[in-house]
């Protein structure tokens, strides 16, 4: 009889220990959630972020938070957003820089983009843009080659900092161009566009959206793009494999992620939402004018493309002695 009553109580106690995932993720979100977003107001990542708040706001029925925390090329709010209590209540917005290339420049790692987190959906991907400053006598990326060649170590190159992305694409760029240009980092994507405006720089690598229309409005000149086709916004701008460069395949990507152990039932709850977000016709509009490609992963899939991209940085890092006193 005893040994009847205590297996009826375990299989109580295994019941009600199942069940509470479930409630938790029926009760979620109970409070309001901050959506770290490891760069300053301004750049790519803040439009899609303060969409995405408003969009999980409408949804779930809590305040979704933007907060900002800039800082070591994303590493201050991703590190952040890493150590936070992992009960859904921290989420973060990310970029491929901030979360796979940066910390491979660091030793010890400040934190690995899977074993720390959990990949909740990529939302877009889009192509770094050439742009040189308007006073610069080059309109290709030839000329462009041939005027740092003939004075190296005089052209200046801006980023949004050490170890981001549009850091590391210029570093391929100059050891696959063979020229020696000096890489001068900013605190953000208006800053680096105001310096190449302002003579202080005189290119970058740049995203669409922000600098599509200082380009048009004949402020700066883009010359041409990353990734294996044209842009549909810049039909007139050529790739750089179409320029003579090939192997420039990279682009980069933006996405949502939890800290590592937060609960499963959560975090699904919040991976359909992002989903259901990133598949809404008005987002995919602004993406697409954005000049990017929308995605809409699942957590496997985001998972797994992170997974075969850490080695790919990895090996572009230490085959271009990419260090962080460059």
């Amino acid at each position: 009889m005893l040994a009847r009553l205590f297996a009826v109580a375990l299989c109580f106690v295994g019941c009600a220990a199942g069940s509470m995932p479930s409630a938790a993720a029926e009760t979620y979100p109970s409070k309001p959630v901050r959506i770290i977003l490891p760069f300053p107001p301004g750049g790519p990542g803040d439009i899609f972020t303060r969409l995405l708040a408003e969009s999980l706001r409408e949804t779930l029925g809590q305040p979704f938070i933007v907060d900002y925390r800039p800082g070591a090329t994303g590493i201050i709010g991703s590190t952040q957003a890493a150590n936070a209590a992992p009960d859904g209540y921290t989420l973060l917005f990310a970029p491929t820089s901030s979360h796979v290339i940066a910390p491979l420049l660091r030793n010890p790692q400040p934190y690995d983009p899977l074993k720390n987190f959990v990949p909740l959906s990529m939302i877009l991907t889009f192509p770094f843009y050439l742009i040189v400053n308007n006073d610069l006598p080059v309109k290709t990326v030839s000329e462009l080659v041939a005027l740092a060649k003939s004075k190296p170590g005089t052209l200046n190159f801006g980023t949004i900092g050490i170890g981001s992305g549009n850091h590391l694409i210029n570093e391929i760029f100059k050891a696959r161009a063979g020229i020696d240009t000096t890489h001068v980092p900013y605190p953000g994507v208006a800053a680096t566009q105001k310096a190449l405006i302002g003579g202080e720089v005189q290119y970058i690598f740049d995203s669409i959206g922000p600098s599509r229309p200082l380009v048009n409005a004949g402020r700066m000149r883009g010359i041409a793009i990353t990734g294996r086709e044209r842009s549909r916004l810049l039909p007139d701008t050529p790739t750089l494999e179409e320029a003579g460069y090939p192997g420039f395949d990279q682009v980069i990507w933006f996405g949502v992620f939890a800290p590592a152990g937060t609960p499963k039932a959560i975090a699904e709850k919040l991976e359909k939402a992002i989903i259901a977000f990133a598949q809404r016709p008005e987002i995919i509009q602004r993406i697409v004018e954005f000049g990017a490609t929308p995605v809409a992963s699942t957590t496997e899939q985001f998972t797994a493309h992170i997974a075969r991209e850490q080695p790919m940085w990895r090996e572009v890092i230490t085959s271009n002695n990419i260090q962080l006193n460059n």
